[in-house]
């Protein structure tokens, strides 16, 4: 990863916990804040991971969900 980067993905981690501090932060001890920080991180991965990924606009998903009926 650059720096400029990382140095964006750190911006969009802090925005985040920024945005759960304002709301729960009276409920955050120090390692909750660690925990947090860090699994924030994983989920700013974890979406630019499926950012990248190439749809077109026809692209159908993995599986076809098929809704159960139930008679009566």
């Amino acid at each position: 990863m650059s720096g400029s980067q990382s140095d964006e993905r750190a911006a969009v981690v802090e925005a985040r916990y920024q945005m759960l501090a304002a709301r729960f932060g009276d409920r955050f001890d120090a390692a909750a804040e660690e925990k947090l920080r860090a699994d924030l991180a994983k989920l700013v991965d974890a979406a630019d991971a499926l950012r990248a990924l190439p749809l077109a606009n026809g692209d159908e998903p993995d599986f076809v969900f098929p809704p159960v009926r139930r008679d009566g």
